[in-house]
């Protein structure tokens, strides 16, 4: 039976928060950022463009990383403003 709150599917706001749960969960267990610095500390390893790159996409990674936690952030509190 699904939930709902006049014309809203609220299934859908859980389906779609069980899914950005697990994105994250799957970031952050496979430990992907580790195993890139083992990468670029080996001797020899990087020229000026390589380094270029990565540090513009981690930069940029960086953003999208605070993105995300500052709109969860807002969201949370927006609830909790609504449901006061």
């Amino acid at each position: 039976m699904a939930l709902r709150s006049d014309e809203h599917d609220l299934d859908q706001l859980d389906r779609t928060m069980n899914d950005i749960d697990s994105l994250l969960a799957r970031i952050t267990e496979q430990d992907r950022l580790k195993e890139l610095r083992d990468l670029w500390r080996q001797p020899g390893w990087t020229s000026e463009p390589e380094f270029f790159l990565f540090s513009s996409v981690l930069d940029d990674l960086l953003d999208r990383v605070s993105g995300v936690d500052k709109a969860i952030e807002v969201v949370s509190r927006g609830a909790r403003m609504i449901g006061a």
